[in-house]
């Protein structure tokens, strides 16, 4: 039988699954709208559908596997990817602030949510390694 993870580890996987669910299917339902919201225009069918795909069913598709993610080991390997993902999020948007300064908002509450994201990823592989 495999081990379960410690319950603060499955809550914080779990709690960035579900933002990644529906901000996925956010921008499924509503391209235009949710796009429009930093800025983007999506002036075309083809590109509602790419930010379909990107933004929806990639988004949507990462957190549902986060989701079944369920014994240590692949509680630990789905907490290792979302450190991955938010450490890239976290580099690009503060790559872009070096290259272009600062953005109006809402880029700056968007880093804050990537560097709250990526340091609970870190915490849930912590406390994954302590309850070792």
């Amino acid at each position: 039988m495999f081990e379960r993870p410690p319950a603060v580890t499955r809550a914080l996987l779990t709690l960035n699954a579900l933002a990644f669910i529906g901000l996925g299917a956010g921008f499924l339902a509503w391209p235009s709208e949710m796009a429009a919201t930093v800025e983007i225009e999506a002036t075309s069918a083809l590109a509602r559908g790419d930010i379909r795909a990107v933004y929806g069913g990639l988004e949507l598709g990462f957190g549902v596997g986060l989701l079944l993610a369920r014994d240590r080991v692949t509680v630990g390997f789905a907490c290792q990817i979302l450190a991955l993902v938010f450490a890239g999020l976290v580099a690009a948007r503060a790559g872009s602030m070096l290259a272009e300064g600062v953005p109006p908002a809402p880029g700056p509450l968007l880093l804050g949510i990537e560097l709250a994201g990526l340091l609970s990823a870190l915490l849930a592989l912590r406390q994954l390694r302590v309850a070792r």
